[in-house]
Order: C-alpha cells, then structure tokens, then sequence
C-alpha cells in the first residue's frame, strides 16, 4: 500500500511539473499568441500538452489495476485455502459421527463380516409397514410435540 501512494504521489508531482512547465512556455509564447492560433493549431498545442500527462495516468491506472487484481487474487486463494480445510474438517466430523452411530448400532463389538454386508450406503424408504418406521414415526412425533407445545402457549393479543 506504501508503494502505491509513492506512486501517486510521483505521478501528482511529474503531471504538476509536466503542466507548469506547459505554462511557463506558453507565458514565453504570450497568451495572446496562442488566442490568435487557428482552431486545429490550439488543438495541436493542447493535445501535445496533455498527451504525456494522459500517457503517465493510464500506465499509473494499469499498475494499480493489476495490484488490484493480485490482491483480490491471494484473498481468493486463502478462501479456497480455507474452504478445503473446512471441507476436510467436515468429512472428518462426518466420519467421526458415522463411526459413533456404528458404535452405537453394534455396541462396542467390532463388527462382523455379516454386519458389513447389512450397511447399506443409501438410505432405507422406511415404507409403512417396515421394520424402522413405526420407530422413526415415534421419533419424529417426539421432535414435533414440544413445537406444538410451544404454539399453544402463545398468547395472542387478539
């Protein structure tokens, strides 16, 4: 960031240097000279006058831009830096947690070989009328009873 105000503020001090010697030599010339110049003559003057002044500022402008553009390049970087760590702790949270539910299904035995044929990656339907879903029903009823609770002790200001 130091850099780049050293920039501008060479930049500032070159373009005022640059305009005030434009006026020290048209004061030399008279300013009643460059009034009686054609009108394409005055354009030649000014044009030649601001040119390098323009030139400097759109080099200082690409500089910028580009510093601009490698900045917001390493701040994309460090968040996908940051994204796959996340990611790396969630698949391992992930695990920990699937590791726990298994635990948990089989106890503290390890598992056989009958048991890993039983896992099945996708999940089960629970259809009416299967093993897990009058378990699962009950489960969902107990989530869902303290939220109706809850509604009904609103009081309205009806």
């Amino acid at each position: 960031m130091f850099k780049l105000a050293v920039l501008f503020g060479v930049a500032v001090s070159v373009s005022l240097l640059w305009l005030g010697g434009v006026c020290i030599y048209s004061s030399r010339i008279g300013w009643e000279n460059l009034l009686t110049l054609h009108p394409f003559e005055l354009s030649a003057f000014v044009g030649a006058a601001i040119a390098p002044v323009a030139v400097l500022w759109l080099v200082i402008g690409f500089i910028y831009y580009g510093v601009v553009v490698r900045r917001q390049s390493t701040a994309l970087h460090l968040l996908l830096l940051q994204a796959r760590r996340s990611s790396d702790n969630t698949e391992k949270i992930m695990q920990s947690m699937i590791e726990m539910l298994q635990q948990t299904k089989y106890g503290s035995k390890p598992k056989t070989e009958s048991d890993k044929n039983d896992d099945v990656d996708v999940p089960s339907l629970n259809l009416p009328g299967s093993k897990d879903f009058d378990k699962n029903q009950k489960l969902w009823d107990s989530v869902q009873e303290p939220t109706l609770s809850l509604k009904s002790n609103v009081k309205s200001d009806e």
